[in-house]
């Protein structure tokens, strides 16, 4: 029973009920939900934070990631360069490998969030997923863009130096 009206007591509504009625269980669904709510509400700003800074992490892990291979391959775009490819191409390549691989990361990260999320919703909870397409685009285009980004950076200092390696 949902008392809609504010001058409604239910504490009054309740004793006449169990006094009526003795076997019948009376119980106020409104304060625990309300005490859920708030305990959900309690742990959403420090969740985003924990998610915000997992981010963060993982761009500049990624950033050294790049950064390493790209010192590994010094002897490789020694020769681009020998072969007559300039800076400009071989940045066009290194961040079109970078895109390719960030685009592979995310499309594959959300399949298996979304995998995962239509387990738990469907099997454990029984609820029917939605799924925000926009959501989901924006989080594949933003990794996209940000690794393109990074790979751009990061192969702009290692191709600004004159020769990159000792060895040929």
């Amino acid at each position: 029973v949902h008392l809609a009206r504010a001058s409604v007591d239910k504490s009054k509504v309740q004793y006449d009920l169990v006094r009526e009625f003795p076997d019948l269980s009376v119980l106020d669904i409104g304060r625990t939900i309300e005490k859920v709510l708030e305990i959900v509400r309690s742990i959403v700003g420090p969740v985003r934070v924990a998610a915000g800074v997992a981010v963060l992490m993982s761009f500049l892990i990624l950033m050294g990631v790049i950064s390493h291979n790209l010192v590994l391959r010094r002897p490789e775009l020694d020769i681009q360069k020998l072969l007559g490819a300039d800076r400009r191409l071989i940045r066009r390549m290194i961040v079109g490998e970078y895109a390719v691989l960030g685009l592979s990361a995310a499309v594959l990260g959300s399949g298996f969030a979304l995998a995962m999320t239509a387990l738990v919703t469907g099997l454990i909870f029984e609820v029917p997923m939605r799924i925000d397409l926009g959501a989901l685009l924006i989080s594949v285009a933003g990794t996209l863009l940000l690794t393109s980004i990074l790979s751009y950076f990061v192969s702009s200092r290692v191709l600004g130096r004159k020769t990159t390696s000792t060895k040929l």
